[in-house]
This record gives C-alpha cells, structure tokens and sequence, in this order.
C-alpha cells in the first residue's frame, strides 16, 4: 500500500488487518510472528481513543511490517508482506530515486499495490494529490522495463480514501477520479493495463480538536465501508496470472 503522506495508509492496512483477522468464512488473515500484529494493535488502539494513528516515521526500521498468511476457500493460502510505508520517504524516493533503496528494492519485487489517495484532498481541488500520485504510477512503471512482468501488466487498486467525507465518492470512485484527479486517470489508462478504482472510508463522522500547534482531526465515529474490496480485487487479479 502506498500513498502521499496523510492519505491513510496506517488506517487503511490496520483496519484491514483486524478486519480480516476475525473473519472465519470466505476470507481470513493469520498473521505470522508477533511483530505483524503491531499495525493491527497500533491502530485500533488509537481509533478506539477517539484519535488516528500517529504518522509513519521516515525511518525504515521503525517502519511496521506485516507478514500474513491469507486464507480462502477453494485456494491455496497466500503469504503476503505488506509495509506501512511512510509517505514523506516514498515520494523522497520518488523525487530522487536510490535516496531509500529498501523502497525501491521492494517496489520492484511486489505482485502488486494498492495506491491511497486522499478523496478529501482531491475534492477539495488540492492539485498536489493528483501530482502525487501521478508521479507515484510513473515511478512504479520505470521500475522495469520487461513488457511481460513490469508493472503495465500487475495489478493496481487506485482507492479513494476517507471517502465517507464525499458524497459521491462511493457512488462511482471511477467517474470521482475523472472529475478531480484526470492527470491520474490518464496516466493510469495509458500504463495500467489491470487498474481499477475504490473508494474506501473508515471513520463514519470526523471531528476536528484544536491543539497546541493548531488543528487536527478526531474520527467520532468508525464505521469501515469498502475496506476489505480492493484487497480482495487485487487478489483475484493475481489468482488470474
């Protein structure tokens, strides 16, 4: 999962942890050492205080990794490792590549992403979260050059954000890109052969709290709506290879 930083890519692999980790049927997640159950409890922890989780530090061994054995019905369990990436770090990356190998190094190994973007943001007529994640596709795209297993032909799960703040975010998370983030959607259509667009919200109702430092935002109330969809996309994608 990566993302700008701010887009909720903590929230989003934390919730989905713990969703997944108390599900018997269709789908579930069994994670594997304690280290990966750190995200989920970090997370939640914060949630559950009425606060989101704090931002991601730039340093990668502070980083929480997941590994995570995946089990479905009618197929063989998938191992998976996801990071919590920080943002700042992966648009440095981005901006000048090899300046965090470990990103790079991983980027290029992966079957497949999910790209966070921040729906509130791009409504909002923030220019920067289409940049973002532009450079973020092209990024991905000059990772390898082979025609056959180079990211123009892995699966990438494009998913709005706190979409539960935009009305019509949920209603059609393809015809919401072509409105608000068009550089995206063309950069997608033109070097994504298997792309599809989600719109994800986790906190039903946010507040904002007044700080030291200034103003910051408090989920009132969680309510995970589109959570587990792009995962499970992304996972029939590559069943599909």
């Amino acid at each position: 999962a990566i993302g700008p930083s701010g887009a909720g890519k903590t929230v989003y692999l934390g919730m989905l942890t713990d969703m997944l980790s108390r599900q018997d049927e269709d789908m579930s997640l069994l994670a594997r050492g304690a280290f990966s159950i750190k995200l989920q409890q970090h997370t939640m922890a914060a949630l559950s205080q009425c606060e989101f989780p704090s931002k991601t530090p730039n340093e990668p061994d502070r980083w929480h990794w997941v590994h995570c054995q995946v089990i479905r019905k009618r197929h063989k369990p998938a191992e998976l490792i996801m990071p919590d990436l920080a943002g700042e770090a992966l648009l440095e990356e981005v901006d000048h590549p090899n300046t965090f190998p470990v990103i790079r190094s991983f980027l290029s190994k992966c079957a497949g992403v999910i790209v966070l973007i921040d729906a509130t943001r791009a409504e909002a007529g923030d220019n920067d979260e289409d940049f973002h994640t532009m450079k973020l596709v092209s990024y991905l795209c000059e990772l390898s050059a082979d025609k056959n297993s180079g990211w123009k032909n892995r699966p990438t799960a494009l998913v709005f954000s706190k979409a539960d703040q935009c009305e019509r975010c949920f209603d059609d998370p393809a015809a919401f890109a072509k409105r608000h983030t068009p550089g995206l959607v063309q950069q997608a259509r033109e070097r994504l052969k298997l792309h599809q667009f989600f719109a994800v919200g986790v906190a039903g109702a946010v507040g904002t709290r007044k700080e030291m430092h200034g103003r910051v935002h408090v989920p009132l109330r969680i309510e995970p709506h589109g959570v587990v969809e792009p995962f499970k996309w992304l996972l029939e994608q590559l069943d599909g290879k």
